[in-house]
């Protein structure tokens, strides 16, 4: 929710100011300037790059010319000649030889030896995460889950209280660098918040952390890249750093704003238990079909996008003030806009969407280990119990206090 809360403040005036583009301009110059052959540190690409030429080999140079816009004909990513350099008294020979690797004797079309590789590594991330969520799961129980608790959950003393959430920040993003995955820590972190080990108080700022570190990551790769594009790919590493950093100073240090995105978290956790198709939905709009519908949007020219943006934020803008004073001051309110009441159930609820999904029997591929024979308020109340917060259950009557 952090992520789409900043997008949603930012876009607009990123379009209305050029802020990322201007600000991450001038540190490139800046950077650049004083450090113009830095290198990229080689920490876990030391172990994977091994392995990863043990199963393919990708010609750089191709590479670098199509991500510049050059095509050639006849040529293929895949490196198929390899130079080895051979010392023979005072004399260095380079000869050329076959490539040795995994996939080296398969002459398949390039796109679907990408499409393999991109499954099974789709598939060896996600079963890796999986396990590693069950086995933290299975270790974080006990004695271990008590003195977690205890450490995690607390504070500084004194005055210096108000300092855990920005140190907590710190830590995550010096842990992400450290394993150069957000994705590993943010799973780590899941299993300790579902067994109410870790409040979402404490890991929201963790995960915040998380955000700046993978764009650390980033930008020492971008450091790395050819001398012609170097400040492009800076620049872009810097804008997605300034981009979370920006996001962190709107939502972070005022405990108020900060309320926002981890009560939407828990509304929508409290949405996916009851709804189990909800989590497959929202995955797919959001992370598929909004961002198509806006990358749409933007090649129809700047007037067409800026004039959906603003359309898009003022509806939502007020849709939420009706919702405040729906929940504080309803007397405010016209007499048909104290509730929702007045628009079609589809509009206002997901149970005609659950219904339906029910009669398809799809409903069934989204819960986990429900015995149908059960009636349905039983299984679902069991269902739900299993989802642990660690404060307060969303109430409308105390949304945003």
């Amino acid at each position: 929710m952090f992520n789409l809360l900043s997008v949603a403040v930012l876009l607009p005036f990123e379009i209305l100011t050029n802020y990322l583009q201007f600000t991450s301009g001038l540190m490139v110059n800046f950077l650049i300037s004083k450090n113009p052959n830095a290198k990229e540190p080689k920490l876990l690409s030391s172990i994977t790059q091994p392995i990863m030429d043990s199963i393919i080999q990708i010609d750089k140079h191709i590479l670098d010319s199509i991500a510049t816009n050059k095509s050639f004909e006849n040529v293929t990513l895949i490196k198929r000649i390899c130079k080895k350099s051979l010392k023979n008294g005072t004399k260095i020979i380079l000869m050329e030889e076959k490539c040795s690797f995994l996939l080296s004797n398969i002459y398949w079309p390039e796109w679907l030896i990408g499409t393999i590789l991109l499954a099974a590594s789709l598939i060896i991330l996600s079963t890796c995460l999986i396990f590693l969520v069950k086995l933290m799961t299975s270790l974080l129980n006990g004695s271990v889950a008590k003195i977690i608790q205890r450490l995690i959950n607390s504070d500084f003393p004194g005055i210096f209280k108000y300092l855990t959430g920005f140190v907590a920040i710190i830590f995550g993003c010096v842990l992400t660098i450290m394993v150069q995955s957000s994705s590993v820590f943010t799973s780590t972190l899941t299993p300790l918040v579902g067994m109410g080990l870790v409040s979402i108080e404490r890991v929201f700022p963790l995960t915040l952390g998380s955000n700046i570190g993978t764009t650390i990551t980033g930008i020492l790769a971008s450091l790395s890249g050819p001398a012609n594009t170097l400040n492009f790919s800076m620049q872009i590493a810097l804008c997605h750093t300034l981009f979370n950093i920006t996001g962190i100073f709107i939502w972070y240090p005022i405990p108020y704003l900060r309320q926002a995105p981890i009560r939407l978290a828990n509304l929508l956790g409290e949405t996916t238990a009851k709804y189990k198709w909800f989590a497959i939905a929202y995955l797919v709009s959001f992370f598929f079909i909004v961002p198509a519908i806006i990358f749409g949007l933007s090649l129809l020219g700047k007037a067409v996008f800026i004039s959906f943006v603003i359309v898009t934020v003022g509806t939502s803008m007020v849709l939420v003030l009706i919702k405040l004073l729906q929940m504080k001051c309803p007397s405010y309110l016209p007499e048909i806009l104290q509730t929702f009441d007045f628009l079609p159930v589809p509009l206002r609820s997901l149970k005609p969407y659950d219904n339906f999904l029910s009669k398809l029997k799809l409903s069934q591929c989204f819960s986990h280990k429900l015995n149908l024979t059960e009636p349905i308020e039983d299984a679902q109340s069991k269902q739900v119990t299993t989802v642990t917060f660690s404060n307060e259950a969303f109430d409308k009557n105390s949304f945003f206090m």
